[in-house]
């Protein structure tokens, strides 16, 4: 009886422990000067316009966008004319379909312009799981920061009425990756 009251104790303080780490979705980090801006495809124009704050307030001479659909890359490309950054500035790919693909192309395109650092732009409520698949699958130690940006409403992923599947997305998809489930998320 006694191993079992120690097992249910044990779980209760994990579910508890991680419950709580799920909530703090957004990890950014202090941000320096960097190579290149990448700009994680997939979000709303809250990304763009954050990466385009951070190209005009002088953090890096390029942006590199990701996505997996070429008319995302269109949009992100003219939105991010918008906010300030020029198309000379600009470098972009079409072949990501997960934070991983986005890690492993970011990865690529660092060692072939000989880049040494990059701010990652993501929204606020992904910035945990791309941190952690960044760190994860970093081959050369690169220097990354890591932004979150706000929703194209200006709102943190807890402000939004849909914060709840933020969250559940987010716990179920930073779980896949924690067990090397790239390819399903």
């Amino acid at each position: 009886m006694k191993r079992l009251d120690i097992l249910f104790i044990a779980l209760t303080l994990f579910i508890i422990i991680v419950a709580i780490d799920s909530a703090s979705l957004n990890r950014s980090t202090s941000i320096e000067k960097a190579d290149v801006i990448v700009l994680l495809g997939g979000g709303d124009e809250g990304r763009v316009r954050h990466a385009g704050e951070l190209y005009t307030d002088g953090y890096a001479d390029y942006v590199f966008i990701t996505s997996a659909h070429a008319s995302e890359v269109d949009y992100q490309h003219l939105n991010a004319e918008e906010y300030g950054i020029p198309d000379e500035a600009i470098i972009y790919d079409i072949d990501a379909n997960s934070t991983y693909e986005d890690a492993t192309l970011t990865f690529n395109l660092m060692e072939e312009e000989g880049f040494e650092s990059a701010i990652i732009v993501t929204s606020d409520y992904h910035i945990k799981r791309a941190r952690m698949i960044f760190d994860r699958v970093n081959p050369n130690d690169y220097t990354l920061y890591f932004s979150g940006a706000q929703s194209e409403d200006g709102e943190w992923w807890y402000e939004s009425d849909r914060w709840h599947i933020l969250w559940l997305s987010e716990f179920i998809k930073y779980w896949g990756y924690e067990l090397h489930m790239y390819n399903y998320f």
